[in-house]
């Protein structure tokens, strides 16, 4: 898959190195909530830093941020982003509300 805009990028690698490629968040939520591979067989969740998308982060450290405002390429509205200053700024200019991967999940 081509990830067409790197900031909303996300990442699911298996125990086994297999990579799934998410253009957004909301791709990427789908995906694991529809059990296309089991929750065991995951090893680590990433998502893109949205300020320096070539960074991923583990989705369970990073500040994950919700907006209406917030317009990924597959019409989802999560980005990721490392917490402190940057994730400040983000979630001012976005009016954006902290969520977490696990509430997404659910």
């Amino acid at each position: 898959m081509t990830i067409t805009q790197p900031g909303y990028a996300g990442e699911i690698l298996t125990k086994k190195g297999k990579a799934f490629k998410f253009d957004d968040m909301h791709c990427m939520q789908a995906f694991y909530k529809a059990g296309t591979v089991k929750a065991e067989d995951i090893k680590d969740v990433f998502v893109a830093d949205f300020g320096s998308p070539e960074k991923l982060l583990n989705v369970q450290e990073a500040k994950l941020l919700h907006s209406a405002e917030i317009h990924g390429p597959m019409n989802g509205n999560i980005i990721g982003c490392a917490k402190g200053a940057e994730a400040e700024s983000l979630t001012e200019k976005f009016k954006a509300t902290e969520v977490s991967w696990n509430d997404l999940i659910k």
